[in-house]
Order: structure tokens, then sequence, then C-alpha cells
């Protein structure tokens, strides 16, 4: 469903925080994944560059 074509405000309310639920969820899973992908002494390195790469999607999306 497209948030377009949701008829009322409650229903509005209720998928967008569904939606951003399931988003920072997914976002901390990457993480914990990084975590148990990379080696010990690039861990911090990997997450970091992960965080920074997804500051800068979030910054430059909305334009």
């Amino acid at each position: 469903m497209d948030f377009g074509y949701i008829e009322t405000v409650a229903a509005l309310y209720v998928f967008n925080g569904l939606a951003a639920m399931l988003i920072v969820g997914g976002q901390n899973i990457i993480h914990s994944l990084k975590t148990e992908v990379f080696p010990t002494r690039m861990r911090s390195t990997f997450v970091g560059w992960g965080l920074g790469v997804g500051r800068i999607g979030s910054i430059l999306g909305p334009q």
C-alpha cells in the first residue's frame, strides 16, 4: 500500500509507525551482522563507515 492512497489519518499513523519500526530494526540488524562478518581488528572501522554512508544517504535522499 502506498501512503498516497491511505484514506484516514489513523491508518496513516499506523502504517507510518510500522514502516519506521521495520526500517530502524533492519538497520540495527545490519550493524550486528557487520560485527559478525568482519575480523575483530576491522569491526569498528566497517561499522563506522556503514553509519557514515547511511547518514550521507539520509541527507541526500530527500532532495
